[in-house]
């Protein structure tokens, strides 16, 4: 009794999935927006947690959805950098700032590799670039950078301005 009824739900189980009713449902432009957003906000969530190469395997799949994103490459470019990974990140910052020129949290996250690098004249010129934006509300962040920079290059006048 026990064997007839484990076949009756096995045929029970493949049968159900083969019919499928026949009405496959297509995305909507809608359905792939919220795919694509619901997908950058796992590899944030995954990044925030420190689950870098998760947060990794998530960004690549939401650049699949969307690969003409900023934020995509911005949060790309984070996650090399956390990885230590300086010429990936760049590329990430860069990509960003091909797509939309005027993205200055791409271009403040720029100067902050540049920082790390040791590479001060274009941490100068990146983050000037960045306290330029008065809607970017971390410009005090790119005057420190910048101060730190000209102190790093033995400039001490222009690391006090």
């Amino acid at each position: 009794m026990k064997k007839l009824l484990f076949l009756l739900l096995i045929f029970t189980v493949v049968a159900a999935s083969s019919c499928g009713g026949g009405s496959k449902k297509t995305e909507t432009p809608e359905d792939n927006q919220a795919n694509f957003e619901n997908q950058k906000a796992l590899a944030i969530a995954s990044f925030r947690r420190g689950n870098f190469k998760q947060a990794l395997d998530e960004i690549d799949a939401a650049q699949k959805l969307n690969a003409e994103d900023a934020e995509v490459y911005l949060i790309k470019g984070a996650i090399y950098f956390k990885l230590k990974d300086y010429p990936l990140a760049a590329d990430g910052y860069r990509k960003a700032l091909e797509i939309n020129p005027s993205y200055t949290a791409a271009r403040f996250n720029l100067c902050g590799l540049y920082l790390a690098e040791k590479k001060y004249q274009e941490v100068i010129t990146e983050c000037e670039s960045v306290v330029a934006d008065p809607a970017y509300d971390a410009r005090a962040n790119a005057y420190t950078n910048i101060g730190i920079a000209y102190f790093s290059l033995g400039d001490m006048v222009k690391a006090k301005d």
